[in-house]
């Protein structure tokens, strides 16, 4: 690996995910370090009957358990003391990180044009959902701390309040 390449990925330039690979690889730190196949239609009714239900389906493990333990410690971190305090909900741990990355153009990448994301696991006692937010080319501000934690906020409250798994969050609004 050269060495410019190296050090471009320390900040995350010089390589690129899908964002199904990155919401995959947070979904394996919440599943204690096991890859499960994505599941992308939960089920299938014809005539009132169910035709087709998905069912979880791991795949591998990829990292260790206490690897996985260690990174929902730092993605919460990162929401509550990093560049995610946008996306707190009082009463229920939450862990993610953001990310802000140039777009990449002819020649290099272009100085004002940025994708703004945000990926994060809710709630971290008991993880139930991933959550991935990707915006393209945001209009007001560009740090995914400002304009795609926020959103992911919102989203997971609304989940927590339309799948309540706790009488604890079961309250949270």
């Amino acid at each position: 690996m050269k060495g410019i390449t190296l050090a471009s990925i320390s900040f995350g330039q010089g390589i690129s995910v899908t964002p199904l690979q990155i919401v995959l690889a947070y979904q394996a730190i919440a599943n204690g370090g096991t890859l499960m196949k994505p599941i992308l239609v939960k089920e299938i009714k014809k005539r009132g009957k169910v035709v087709f239900q998905a069912r979880p389906e791991p795949l591998r493990r990829v990292v260790k358990k206490e690897t996985a333990e260690l990174m929902l410690e730092i993605l919460e971190e990162v929401v509550e003391k990093g560049t995610a305090k946008n996306a707190k909900i009082p009463g229920v741990r939450v862990g993610g990180k953001t990310g802000t990355a140039q777009k990449a153009g002819k020649g290099g990448y272009m100085e004002w044009k940025f994708v703004s994301s945000f990926v994060g696991i809710v709630p971290l006692d008991n993880p139930k959902f991933v959550i991935g937010i990707f915006i393209d080319e945001p209009q007001k501000g560009h740090l995914a701390g400002i304009v795609a934690a926020p959103l992911f906020r919102e989203i997971a409250r609304r989940l927590i309040h339309l799948y309540p798994y706790s009488k604890e969050i079961a309250e949270v609004r």
